[in-house]
């Protein structure tokens, strides 16, 4: 087999097993810390050589409306602002959402910035009657979740 059908090969399998994954993870009521859903979330971004900032979008019966990257950033970080995750809440009809972001230097801690901006977001999601379920870091060698950490 040449080294180009291997790639191939292996790019159809790491697609099959992330739509696996998916249809898994998102088959229903969505909850931010289940295996399913952090398995899903991993093998989607713990890899990742740039920051990812993604977003699942949920009805009311928490079951998915949209996942959607709302930004790719360096090496390092992804700008976006509370008042644009909130406007794209209202425009999918959002009654919540969890919040994802994965650092590439394969680190699971959340920065100053991550905190900051999770509070920011929670308080403005909290006045448009959207909840924040989790804000999730995704790293190589695990993940953290800030809902856990009472940092929000």
């Amino acid at each position: 087999m040449s080294d180009r059908n291997a790639a191939r090969l292996l790019a159809a399998a790491r697609t099959l097993s992330l739509r696996t994954l998916e249809r898994e993870a998102l088959d229903g009521p969505i909850f931010p810390t289940t295996a399913a859903l952090i398995d899903y979330l991993h093998a989607g971004l713990a890899f990742s050589p740039v920051e990812q900032l993604r977003a699942l979008f949920l009805d009311t019966h928490n079951r998915l409306i949209l996942d959607e990257v709302l930004c790719s950033g360096t090496v390092n970080e992804s700008a976006l602002f509370p008042r644009e995750i909130i406007r794209r809440a209202l425009d999918v009809n959002a009654t919540g959402l969890i919040l994802l972001h994965n650092h590439p230097s394969g680190d699971h801690e959340p920065s100053e910035a991550d905190i900051r901006m999770t509070r920011n977001l929670a308080r403005g999601l909290r006045e448009i009657n959207v909840t924040l379920h989790d804000h999730l870091i995704i790293g190589r060698a695990g993940w953290k979740s800030l809902r856990a950490e009472a940092i929000f």
